[in-house]
């Protein structure tokens, strides 16, 4: 992405680029320039050549700074084209705000991701879990060096750690893990989960409850002050209709079948007391495993907010930080 200071890549300038680049391209359909023209005056016209015959990410003009990057987009946004381009395509502000929010987002997921693993040891029994934060914990882990030998919950994972050089073995003939980490898509202050965003909830439930320490990682925005639906299950491909009808407010996702081959679906109805839930979604007959992970002892959970890392385990308290 363009424009990086302080190993942080500036959002004022990508917001710049995302929104100009459009502005420009826009621009250039009226207003022709052969390739490599710099017409207009001053840095602006500078930007236009550059941004017109490149895509987003390119290099700024010379001499560019952010604080030019920003008055050239306020005098864009005078332009009446510029404006009609916002009022068909929202308001630009509130675009850049939400560009702003997803990056800082995988920001935090990266520094939570890097922060675990640094937990991990030479000879450890590791499990990996999957999802988008696991993304991240993958290469951080392959970048130690160590002597490991990891777990896989999905096949997605093991791909990709495998192409790291992370040494994958099959769980058989293996009763305990040393550590196993693990992203979640919503975590209370007390520590109960909701995971299944990736559908595979049940190899990652089973690889928790082996794991002698189970690290969670992930961005601010997973802290819930309580859980929400859906909460993902898997279910049984024999008798699935009659699974769904005992279940009452659940629906099959469409997305391929778990890593074993069960069907993926959400729970949408009330959540209530997540434990009296999480009770009845494992009696009803059909259901292979559901997205609710009690709190527990082995539970550590680190969320990343801005630059700082919140790392507390199941019992105790999270920082004064969290919400």
């Amino acid at each position: 992405m363009p424009l990086t200071g302080g190993g942080r890549t500036s959002l004022a300038a990508s917001n710049f680029y995302l929104v100009t680049l459009e502005v420009l391209k826009l621009e250039a359909a009226t207003q022709p320039m052969s390739v490599g023209s710099t017409s207009g005056s001053g840095s602006a016209g500078q930007s236009a050549a550059c941004l017109t015959n490149n895509r987003i990410g390119v290099t700024p003009p010379a001499g560019t700074t952010n604080m030019t990057l920003r008055a050239e987009s306020r005098a864009a946004i005078r332009r009446p084209w510029v404006r009609k381009l916002t009022r068909a395509g929202g308001h630009a502000r509130r675009a850049e705000r939400s560009l702003s929010t997803a990056v800082l987002i995988e920001d935090e997921k990266r520094i939570a991701a890097e922060t675990a693993a640094e937990f991990v040891r030479d000879g450890d029994l590791v499990g990996l879990g999957t999802g988008s934060t696991v993304a991240y914990l993958l290469p951080a882990l392959a970048a130690r060096g160590l002597n490991i030998r990891c777990v896989a919950t999905s096949p997605a994972t093991a791909q990709k750690a495998t192409a790291l050089g992370i040494d994958i073995v099959a769980f058989e003939k293996i009763e305990r893990l040393d550590i196993a980490i693990d992203g979640a898509d919503q975590i209370t202050e007390d520590g109960w989960l909701v995971k299944g965003g990736g559908g595979a909830h049940t190899r990652e439930k089973i690889v928790a409850g082996a794991a002698a320490r189970f690290v969670v990682v992930a961005s601010s925005n997973k802290l819930v002050g309580a859980l929400e639906p859906p909460i993902p299950l898997e279910l049984l491909r024999f008798g699935v209709e009659a699974t769904l009808a005992s279940l009452g407010m659940a629906e099959l996702r469409d997305v391929p079948p778990s890593p074993d081959g069960g069907l993926i679906a959400d729970y949408r109805g009330p959540i209530g007391e997540p434990a009296a839930l999480a009770a009845w979604l494992s009696a009803t007959p059909g259901v292979v495993a559901h997205g609710l992970f009690a709190p527990s002892p082995n539970t550590e959970l680190v969320v990343a907010r801005g630059e700082a890392v919140l790392d507390w385990t199941v019992g105790g308290r999270p920082p004064a930080a969290a919400p």
